[in-house]
């Protein structure tokens, strides 16, 4: 809150006393905020606030004034509204025609600088607040979609056209209860470190516990405009400990947190434009990059198209070194006019399976099932595992994130760079991706199925970037396990992230099990037929795993000779994982856009901040254009 009204100071301390029999030392205005007038008032034994309501109505302060006494009756440390003096029903005075409360002091200060510690104690705070207001009612939402877009309508022409879509991706007018909605870190005190209390209810009502959590997350959760992915993680981890959400989904909330910035960005640009007499602390600009930066943490290596669009190129021109498609081509000769597409597939895609039989020596008694790429069958077996407890090795592929989201009870990330030997609980599903990414080590795996085995109900590996290396697959130990399941994909190695083709590889029970809750066919004639097709050059193999071997050498001297990494890490798979000295990932992409050039920053990877890049291995030509752009930089 800020100072919007000023007061005659010797007529407020007559007013004060006359309403609450203060005797009043001193009145000192606040500098935060944005709505409203707020002072702070001494009084001969105690501090208190005095708030002046620059547009709110009798109806929706009486509201804010009878949640403060719910909560504060309820054991929540917010200010509690003063009464006149005898008359224990009366808050509210009127100062120069203008509406004013009389609250108390939450003690402590503003932390300017969030750690994850304030942020933990904002989400356990969070947690409480939303298992009390659960299905309480107060006034109608104020954070609706109508609402936003009535903000656009009245800012500069076009400002926030390309985040509309935004709005579509939440249901803004759905209500979980009672939501503080403006919990910024200016609207919260802490003493030695510890929470004191939160207040600044003015902007309370009902809406969506996402929103309001999504609130907290856009504001506390960032650098400037980086998210810090650990103090996200603790928000929600103490947020959900005692929050009523069941079905929390981390997808689902980073729409909200764009939706939140969106909201809040407006509001500040329609302020600022309209309401000329009222602080604005935070300029809208803020929030726009705190979206562009939430819409990258979304996507995955190979977004071409977005990238293509603001560095004003064609998609074609763009040399990605974001996605680690295999740049050696097979050779592969399909004529599509002779392909006969008029019988329906056969639903048992048997010719493929053969295929694969050959190809990775399938063990008796297991089987496989295709899926339309390899994401679509991680979604596939975590839903027909519906797992209570879901053990993540991570950095890990986000799509795992997302299964574990909706269809485990319980996910816990083990940072597999300091806790290999993690002890998994009892019936767990652990999810291990070897060669890992996005730092393609190869581990000791029939070590950790070992470690597994008696505490797993089932151990997923995924075996998407083994072709690349000489490791051995564990599919010949599927006989052993009978609770393992191994997923390839096709797209990786064999050059088509177009050509979904992806397999979940297990006990023949098992693969029964997962099929039948499958629709009868999932893959076209046209990627069966290319995979096929592939499987015939016999020398495809070897000419990709010297072609990859020859210029991850050269990518790994380009980096070297660059001079701008502080730590070039070992790969046995088809990237290479880097940490920056001093940029971070994306001033570096900002940097390499004008060489039309498109990296993996692995800020949206558990446990890897923004200085950590990925680079996938390319033709000689596209890491030649790699070192030119080095040079220009330098």
């Amino acid at each position: 809150m800020g100072v919007i009204t000023i007061l005659d100071t010797g007529d407020v301390k007559k007013i004060l006393y006359k309403c609450f029999r203060l005797d009043v030392l001193s009145i000192t205005p606040t500098v935060h905020g944005i709505s409203d007038t707020a002072y702070i008032v001494e009084g001969s034994n105690n501090a208190y606030l005095l708030k002046i309501y620059e547009d709110k109505d009798k109806e929706n302060i009486v509201n804010e004034i009878n949640l403060l006494n719910t909560l504060f009756h309820g054991g929540f440390s917010v200010p509690r509204p003063i009464s006149f003096y005898k008359r224990e029903h009366l808050y509210i005075l009127d100062l120069l025609g203008k509406t004013a409360c009389l609250f108390t002091v939450i003690g402590g200060d503003i932390v300017k600088m969030p750690s994850h510690q304030h942020v933990a104690q904002i989400g356990s705070f969070m947690g409480r607040l939303h298992q009390f207001t659960h299905k309480q009612i107060m006034r109608r939402n104020l954070y609706t979609s109508d609402r936003l877009l009535y903000y656009i309508d009245k800012c500069q022409k076009g400002l926030f056209d390309d985040y509309v879509y935004i709005i579509d991706d939440v249901n803004t007018h759905e209500s979980d209860g009672i939501i503080h909605g403006d919990l910024f870190p200016d609207n919260a005190h802490f003493m030695d470190n510890h929470l004191t209390g939160v207040f600044d209810f003015t902007g309370a009502c009902n809406g969506s516990f996402y929103f309001d959590l999504a609130v907290v997350a856009m504001s506390w959760c960032f650098e400037e405009t980086r998210l810090n992915k650990d103090s996200l993680d603790s928000l929600i981890h103490h947020y959900l400990e005692v929050s009523p959400i069941q079905d929390f989904t981390y997808q689902r909330f980073i729409k909200w947190m764009k939706y939140g910035a969106l909201y809040y960005g407006a509001q500040r640009c329609y302020m600022s434009i309209n309401r000329p007499d009222q602080p604005i602390a935070r300029d809208h600009e803020e929030f726009i990059q705190k979206i562009d930066c939430l819409e990258k943490m979304e996507g995955h290596g190979g977004d071409i198209y977005t990238f293509a669009k603001r560095a004003g190129v064609r998609a074609e021109e763009v040399i990605d070194f974001s996605s680690n498609i295999n740049f050696v081509k097979p050779n592969v000769n399909i004529d599509l006019n002779g392909l006969n597409l008029l019988p329906y597939p056969d639903p048992d895609y048997r010719d493929l399976r053969d295929a694969f039989n050959d190809l990775y020596s399938i063990p008796e008694g297991c089987d496989m099932e295709f899926y339309n790429g390899a994401s679509a069958g991680i979604f596939s077996l975590f839903r027909s595992l519906k797992p209570q407890d879901c053990i993540l090795y991570a950095p890990i592929y986000s799509e795992y994130k997302k299964a574990a989201d909706l269809f485990a009870s319980h996910t816990i990330l083990v940072n597999r760079l300091d806790d290999l030997y993690y002890e998994p609980p009892q019936a767990s599903l652990v999810v291990f991706v070897h060669p890992s990414t996005p730092d393609g080590n190869v581990y000791p795996i029939e070590s950790l199925l070992q470690h597994w085995k008696n505490k797993a109900s089932h151990i997923l590996i995924d075996e998407s970037f083994l072709d690349f290396t000489e490791a051995l697959s564990v599919v010949p130990l599927l006989e052993e396990y009978p609770s393992l399941y191994v997923l390839k994909s096709m797209s990786k190695f064999y050059s088509g992230a177009g050509i979904r083709v992806g397999a979940v590889l297990s006990d023949r029970e098992n693969i029964r099990v997962l099929r039948s809750h499958e629709p009868m066919w999932k893959l076209s004639s046209f990627d069966t037929r290319y995979i096929m097709d592939i499987l015939k050059d016999t020398d495809f193999i070897n000419r990709t795993k010297e072609s990859t071997l020859k210029n991850k050498s050269l990518l790994i001297q380009i980096l070297e000779e660059s001079g701008l990494f502080e730590e070039i890490y070992d790969s046995q798979a088809n990237f290479v994982l880097t940490r920056l000295k001093d940029l971070n990932g994306h001033d570096l992409q900002d940097r390499l856009t004008d060489h039309r050039i498109l990296v993996r920053v692995c800020d949206n990877f558990d446990f890897l901040s923004p200085s950590y890049i990925r680079f996938a291995v390319k033709k000689q030509e596209d890491l030649e254009t790699l070192e030119r752009a080095f040079k220009c930089l330098l």
